[in-house]
């Protein structure tokens, strides 16, 4: 299971691989800039309807959001619990 942070730095992915801004993202998904960069950044953490709010927006089905998560956590070797 992909942590909080894997989920937000697949978010962040792909958000850059569409070219949207924070702001334009937060506007998809109905939710204040300040709110989801926050989010974004780790000051806060995401909840499940804001990911899925959020996975909307993007028009991403949010299982895959997670399975690029889960996927990027095992190449880097953290399911295992290395690096940490």
């Amino acid at each position: 299971m992909p942590t909080p942070a894997a989920l937000v730095a697949e978010i962040r992915a792909e958000t850059a691989r569409q070219g949207l801004t924070t702001s334009a993202l937060a506007r998809r998904a109905g939710m204040r800039r300040q709110n989801l960069s926050e989010k974004l950044n780790g000051r806060r953490v995401i909840t499940v309807p804001d990911f899925l709010a959020v996975a909307t927006a993007l028009q991403i089905p949010a299982f895959e959001l997670f399975r690029r998560a889960e996927s990027a956590m095992s190449l880097t070797g953290r399911e295992r619990g290395e690096g940490r």
